[in-house]
This record gives C-alpha cells, sequence and structure tokens, in this order.
C-alpha cells in the first residue's frame, strides 16, 4: 500500500512538471499562431517536419518504451551495472549509425521529394491539387525540412539517455528535457522571428536548438549515473553482434515500430491531403492536434513513465501477480483523471481554442475550424 501510494505521488509530481511544460507547449503555439495564424507559409513548415518526425517517431517511439527500458531494465536486475552500461553503448551505436544514415539519404532526396510534390501531375491529379503548392514554396519546404532532419538525431540520442536514467528512477530530470525544449522554442521562435525577421525558418532553427538544451538538460546526470561503474567495456562489432540483448531490443521493437509507421502513414496522407483544402488547414489540424494530446501528454506520459520501469522489472523477476496488480493500478488511475478532461475538452473546444491560440493573425475563422478538429479529435 506505502509503494501505491508513493507511485502515485510521484505522478502526480510528473503531472505537474508536465503540467507546466505543456503549458509552455501551448505558449510555443501560441506565439506561433501569433506571427502567421494558420497560414500557407505555416503550411509548409508543419509539411516540412512530417517525415522527419516520421523518423524519430517509428526509430524511437517504436523503441523506447516497448523495448529499450524493459531490456535495460532486466539486464540492470539480473546482471548488474556494467552489463547495462554495455547493452547501453551497442544500443547508442546502432541508433547513431541509424540516424545517420537515413539523415543524409533524406538529406539528399530533399529536393526530389519537394519537386514531386509540386510538379507530379499524376500526384496532384489524384489528390486534385491546383496551386496550393507550386514552385514558389519548394525552396522554403526543402530548406526547412533540412534543418528539420537534424533534429530528429539529438533527440534519439536524448531519448535512449531518458530510458537509462528511467530505469534509475530518476524521472524529474527526464521530465525536465522537454520543458527546457518547449521553453526554449519560446524565446527561440520569438527572438528569431520577431526581432531577426527569419520568418517560418526561425521556427524550425529554434526547434534545433531546443532539441540540443533536450539532451544538455540530460547530460550530467547521465554522466554521474554511468560512471559509478568504472568497468570500460571495449566496443567492437563483434561484440554488438555477439549482444544477445541487442537483438532482443530489436525483435521487441519491431511489432511496435509497425503499428508506430501505419499511424506515421496516416498522418503523412492527412498532411498531403491538407493541400487540397483551403490555405491554413493544415495548421488549424495541427493546433488542435496538439491540443487534443492534452490528456495523453501530461497524464498518460506520467503513469508511463512510472509504471513501465516497475512492469519491466516485475516482469524480469516473474512476478505475474504483482505486474498486473501495477497495470491493472495504472489504467484505471488514468482513467480517473482523464476522463473529465476529455469531457472539457470537447464541450469547451471553441473558448479553449480561442484562449489557447486567438491572438494576432489567428482570427475567428482560424478559430472556428481548429474547434472543429478538436471536436473530431476529443474522443480518440
Amino acid at each position: 500500500m506505502a509503494k501505491k501510494t508513493k507511485n502515485r505521488n510521484i505522478v502526480l509530481a510528473l503531472i505537474f512538471v508536465l503540467l507546466l511544460t505543456k503549458f509552455l507547449g501551448f505558449i510555443k503555439l501560441r506565439i506561433i499562431a501569433q506571427l502567421f495564424g494558420a497560414s500557407r507559409e505555416l503550411d509548409i513548415f508543419w509539411a516540412s517536419s512530417t517525415i522527419p518526425d516520421m523518423v524519430f517517431n517509428i526509430l524511437v517511439g517504436g523503441s523506447i518504451n516497448a523495448a529499450i527500458i524493459p531490456v535495460l531494465s532486466d539486464t540492470l536486475n539480473k546482471k548488474g551495472k556494467a552489463s547495462l552500461n554495455k547493452v547501453f553503448d551497442h544500443l547508442m551505436i546502432i541508433f547513431f549509425s541509424v540516424f545517420v544514415v537515413l539523415i543524409m539519404a533524406l538529406f539528399f532526396m530533399t529536393p526530389k521529394i519537394g519537386e514531386f510534390l509540386a510538379t507530379s501531375q499524376t500526384f496532384r491529379g489524384f489528390l486534385d491539387i491546383s496551386d496550393n503548392f507550386n514552385r514558389e514554396n519548394l525552396d522554403l519546404f526543402v530548406k526547412l525540412m533540412r534543418i528539420n532532419l537534424v533534429s530528429p538525431l539529438i533527440l534519439g540520442i536524448s531519448g535512449l539517455i531518458t530510458a537509462y536514467l528511467q530505469n534509475y528512477r530518476k524521472f524529474l530530470v527526464t521530465s525536465l528535457a522537454p520543458l527546457f525544449y518547449n521553453l526554449t522554442m519560446i524565446v527561440g521562435s520569438y527572438v528569431l522571428v520577431f526581432y531577426f525577421e527569419m520568418g517560418v525558418e526561425g521556427i524550425a532553427i529554434s526547434t534545433l536548438i531546443g532539441s540540443i538544451v533536450h539532451l544538455a538538460v540530460q547530460i550530467p546526470l547521465w554522466r554521474k549515473m554511468y560512471k559509478q561503474d568504472d568497468v570500460r567495456n571495449k566496443i567492437t562489432i563483434k561484440s554488438i553482434l555477439n549482444d544477445s540483448e541487442v537483438f532482443k531490443t530489436l525483435k521487441l521493437s519491431i511489432p511496435r515500430m509497425l503499428g508506430l509507421f501505419g499511424e506515421q502513414i496516416n498522418i503523412f496522407v492527412n498532411t498531403i491531403i491538407s493541400f487540397t483544402l483551403s490555405a491554413g488547414a493544415l495548421s488549424s489540424y495541427k493546433f488542435a492536434y496538439s491540443l487534443h494530446l492534452f490528456p495523453v501528454n501530461i497524464i498518460g506520459s506520467a503513469i508511463a513513465q512510472v509504471s513501465l520501469p516497475e512492469l519491466s522489472e516485475q516482469g524480469s523477476k516473474q512476478d505475474y501477480e504483482g505486474f498486473k496488480k501495477t497495470f491493472n493500478d495504472s489504467i484505471q488511475f488514468s482513467m480517473f483523471l482523464v476522463l473529465p478532461v476529455v469531457v472539457i475538452l470537447i464541450v469547451l473546444r471553441l473558448p479553449i481554442v480561442r484562449l489557447s491560440y486567438g491572438t494576432g493573425a489567428f482570427d475567428w475563422q482560424d478559430t472556428l475550424l481548429t474547434s472543429w478538429c478538436l471536436a473530431l479529435f476529443g474522443v480518440s
């Protein structure tokens, strides 16, 4: 009972930090809405970030929670810190190598992707695209996408360090990383766009700087935890290929990656279809999408961060009764907290959108379109 109470107290503390993080996220989007409204220029920015976000979500989102945290927890409980560090080193090399290859390939392919969107008559005819995405937008799309491609690499490394720290129950620092990420984006976007007049390029650059801060916040504690074990692991290609925990991680990641790939294809298609609609449709979609993720990012993330390492530990110890109890308690607690928030989002969608984004270039028509998107997103 005491452990359950302690976990819930940790969850509530994390919810507070994540609530502050989400609040900063809303401020970030409000500034973007104030500067650009639901405009075509902003649509191009969102479109240029779709593929980089897809790479990050599939590779990191599909492996961190589904495989890396359980494998690291199992290694720590059964083999100790030296083995944990060895597995972590191997996974870091694999992740870094995969990200670099993908990002370099996409970097050189970016003009072709933009050219395809701008000139392919078959593609444009299939989606009934007229002049909504033309050659005038192509240079901006290419420039923004190339800037946005760097962030997944940095955030991928930071995500792996997050998994490492969460195995030691260091939840505060891992929660502060996204908070400083949003804070950096707020300051960066305002300064680069408002004072240096860089347009949406300023948002892309501030995103890149934010990802660097996200990593930098976690490095000091990670180095401290990592140095607790003075054993130096000699890393070779052979040692990586012979590491059974690495293959176990890849095996566990595949089903989740496939599921996320399907979700990302859905987002990609929605992004492309938005160009068949009026200017600002994609921006309204993105603004509403961010609002509807509020209960997921605040409540779901807090509960998941606390329960997943414990579930992994109970699984490795074959404590299945404890595993089921932790799982059921987490589900019940999350439903208790999230359902009222969902009702509020649906019923009060119009004032929520207006209070969140209704400033500057974000006019009443933008508010109506975004609020209807939020209503449809609400149940999900």
